[in-house]
Protein backbone atom coordinates (compact mmCIF):
# COMPACT_ATOMS: atom_id res chain seq x y z
CA UNK A 1 0.00 0.00 0.00
CA UNK A 2 1.44 3.38 -0.91
CA UNK A 3 0.04 6.78 -0.05
CA UNK A 4 1.35 10.13 -1.24
CA UNK A 5 1.11 12.81 1.43
CA UNK A 6 1.59 16.50 0.84
CA UNK A 7 3.29 18.33 3.69
CA UNK A 8 0.45 19.87 5.70
CA UNK A 9 2.86 22.09 7.63
CA UNK A 10 3.29 24.04 4.41
CA UNK A 11 -0.44 24.36 3.81
CA UNK A 12 -0.52 28.15 4.05
CA UNK A 13 2.93 28.83 2.59
CA UNK A 14 1.40 29.68 -0.78
CA UNK A 15 -0.30 33.11 -0.55
CA UNK A 16 -2.73 32.16 -3.32
CA UNK A 17 -4.06 29.28 -1.24
CA UNK A 18 -3.51 26.87 -4.14
CA UNK A 19 -1.83 24.30 -1.92
CA UNK A 20 -4.88 24.23 0.36
CA UNK A 21 -6.91 22.94 -2.58
CA UNK A 22 -4.50 20.01 -3.04
CA UNK A 23 -4.21 18.81 0.55
CA UNK A 24 -6.11 15.70 1.58
CA UNK A 25 -6.19 15.66 5.35
CA UNK A 26 -5.10 12.37 6.88
CA UNK A 27 -8.24 12.26 9.01
CA UNK A 28 -10.39 12.19 5.88
CA UNK A 29 -8.69 8.94 4.79
CA UNK A 30 -9.46 7.13 8.05
CA UNK A 31 -12.84 5.72 6.92
CA UNK A 32 -11.51 4.77 3.47
CA UNK A 33 -8.55 2.80 4.83
CA UNK A 34 -10.41 0.75 7.46
CA UNK A 35 -10.13 -2.46 5.37
CA UNK A 36 -6.33 -2.08 5.29
CA UNK A 37 -6.08 -1.59 9.05
CA UNK A 38 -8.05 -4.81 9.65
CA UNK A 39 -5.58 -6.98 7.73
CA UNK A 40 -3.54 -9.46 9.80
CA UNK A 41 0.25 -9.24 10.10
CA UNK A 42 2.29 -9.81 6.94
CA UNK A 43 -0.62 -9.12 4.60
CA UNK A 44 0.22 -5.46 3.98
CA UNK A 45 2.94 -2.89 4.41
CA UNK A 46 2.22 0.80 4.04
CA UNK A 47 4.70 3.18 2.43
CA UNK A 48 4.01 6.84 3.07
CA UNK A 49 5.66 8.95 0.38
CA UNK A 50 5.92 12.51 1.66
CA UNK A 51 8.05 15.61 1.45
CA UNK A 52 8.58 15.78 5.21
CA UNK A 53 8.35 12.71 7.43
CA UNK A 54 8.08 14.94 10.53
CA UNK A 55 5.08 16.84 9.17
CA UNK A 56 1.98 16.82 11.40
CA UNK A 57 -0.16 15.23 8.67
CA UNK A 58 2.41 12.47 8.07
CA UNK A 59 2.80 11.75 11.78
CA UNK A 60 -0.98 11.72 12.28
CA UNK A 61 -1.45 9.28 9.42
CA UNK A 62 1.29 6.92 10.67
CA UNK A 63 -0.07 7.04 14.22
CA UNK A 64 -3.58 6.22 13.00
CA UNK A 65 -2.49 3.24 10.90
CA UNK A 66 -0.27 1.84 13.66
CA UNK A 67 -2.97 2.21 16.33
CA UNK A 68 -5.95 0.92 14.36
CA UNK A 69 -4.03 -2.00 12.87
CA UNK A 70 -2.58 -2.82 16.30
CA UNK A 71 0.84 -2.95 14.70
CA UNK A 72 -0.15 -5.54 12.08
CA UNK A 73 0.40 -3.09 9.21
CA UNK A 74 3.94 -1.71 9.42
CA UNK A 75 4.39 1.84 8.15
CA UNK A 76 7.54 3.11 6.51
CA UNK A 77 7.87 6.84 5.88
CA UNK A 78 9.73 7.72 2.70
CA UNK A 79 10.51 11.42 3.00
CA UNK A 80 12.04 13.40 0.15
CA UNK A 81 15.41 12.99 1.89
CA UNK A 82 15.17 9.21 1.49
CA UNK A 83 13.19 8.90 -1.71
CA UNK A 84 13.22 11.79 -4.21
CA UNK A 85 11.08 12.27 -7.36
CA UNK A 86 11.73 9.17 -9.47
CA UNK A 87 11.95 6.92 -6.40
CA UNK A 88 8.68 8.31 -5.02
CA UNK A 89 6.87 7.93 -8.33
CA UNK A 90 8.19 4.39 -8.81
CA UNK A 91 7.13 3.43 -5.28
CA UNK A 92 3.61 4.68 -5.89
CA UNK A 93 3.19 3.26 -9.39
CA UNK A 94 4.42 -0.22 -8.44
CA UNK A 95 2.24 -0.69 -5.36
CA UNK A 96 -0.74 -3.03 -5.18
CA UNK A 97 -2.81 -0.20 -3.70
CA UNK A 98 -2.19 3.48 -4.43
CA UNK A 99 -3.99 5.90 -2.11
CA UNK A 100 -4.27 9.26 -3.85
CA UNK A 101 -5.61 12.54 -2.59
CA UNK A 102 -5.83 15.89 -4.30
CA UNK A 103 -2.15 16.53 -5.09
CA UNK A 104 -1.15 16.46 -8.74
CA UNK A 105 1.75 14.14 -7.89
CA UNK A 106 -0.55 11.56 -6.29
CA UNK A 107 -2.91 11.78 -9.24
CA UNK A 108 -0.02 11.31 -11.71
CA UNK A 109 1.00 8.19 -9.79
CA UNK A 110 -2.60 6.92 -9.93
CA UNK A 111 -2.72 7.43 -13.69
CA UNK A 112 0.65 5.73 -14.25
CA UNK A 113 0.08 2.86 -11.79
CA UNK A 114 0.13 -0.65 -13.13
CA UNK A 115 -3.24 -1.86 -14.42
CA UNK A 116 -3.21 -4.53 -11.71
CA UNK A 117 -3.01 -1.84 -9.02
CA UNK A 118 -6.02 -0.67 -7.06
CA UNK A 119 -6.31 3.11 -6.91
CA UNK A 120 -8.17 4.56 -3.91
CA UNK A 121 -9.07 8.21 -4.18
CA UNK A 122 -9.56 9.99 -0.86
CA UNK A 123 -12.46 12.39 -0.36
CA UNK A 124 -12.25 16.00 -1.44
CA UNK A 125 -11.96 18.62 1.28
CA UNK A 126 -15.42 19.04 2.73
CA UNK A 127 -16.83 16.17 0.68
CA UNK A 128 -17.29 12.84 2.39
CA UNK A 129 -19.65 11.21 -0.09
CA UNK A 130 -18.95 8.39 -2.47
CA UNK A 131 -18.98 8.69 -6.23
CA UNK A 132 -18.30 12.40 -6.51
CA UNK A 133 -18.31 13.83 -10.00
CA UNK A 134 -14.69 14.89 -9.50
CA UNK A 135 -13.43 11.33 -9.01
CA UNK A 136 -15.64 9.88 -11.73
CA UNK A 137 -14.11 12.42 -14.12
CA UNK A 138 -10.57 11.64 -12.94
CA UNK A 139 -11.18 7.91 -13.37
CA UNK A 140 -12.45 8.47 -16.90
CA UNK A 141 -9.52 10.77 -17.74
CA UNK A 142 -7.01 8.27 -16.37
CA UNK A 143 -8.16 5.49 -18.66
CA UNK A 144 -7.94 3.07 -15.73
CA UNK A 145 -10.37 0.15 -15.62
CA UNK A 146 -13.39 1.31 -13.59
CA UNK A 147 -13.18 -1.70 -11.27
CA UNK A 148 -9.63 -0.74 -10.22
CA UNK A 149 -10.70 2.69 -8.89
CA UNK A 150 -12.36 2.91 -5.47
CA UNK A 151 -13.64 5.80 -3.37
CA UNK A 152 -15.24 4.00 -0.41
CA UNK A 153 -14.16 1.54 2.26
CA UNK A 154 -16.68 -1.04 1.02
CA UNK A 155 -15.35 -0.86 -2.54
CA UNK A 156 -11.76 -1.00 -1.26
CA UNK A 157 -12.51 -4.09 0.82
CA UNK A 158 -14.10 -5.80 -2.17
CA UNK A 159 -11.09 -4.97 -4.37
CA UNK A 160 -8.63 -6.15 -1.72
CA UNK A 161 -10.54 -9.41 -1.22
CA UNK A 162 -10.26 -10.07 -4.96
CA UNK A 163 -6.54 -9.29 -4.96
CA UNK A 164 -5.18 -10.71 -1.69
CA UNK A 165 -4.88 -14.28 -0.49
CA UNK A 166 -7.79 -15.65 1.61
CA UNK A 167 -5.52 -15.83 4.70
CA UNK A 168 -5.61 -12.04 4.77
CA UNK A 169 -9.34 -11.98 5.54
CA UNK A 170 -10.08 -13.32 9.00
CA UNK A 171 -13.74 -13.60 9.99
CA UNK A 172 -13.41 -11.07 12.80
CA UNK A 173 -10.78 -9.03 14.52
CA UNK A 174 -11.64 -8.65 18.21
Amino acid sequence: VARASRAGNELCADPSGACAQRLTKSASLVPLLQPVTRLPARCARLLLVTEDGEDNEARSFVRHIEQTSRGAVPVEVLSSQLCRGACALSTLTHSDLVVAGMSSFAYLAAVLAQNSSIVAFGPLLGEETEGSGHWRLRQEQSGRPKASVVTTAAALEQALRAKLQPKCWPRSRA
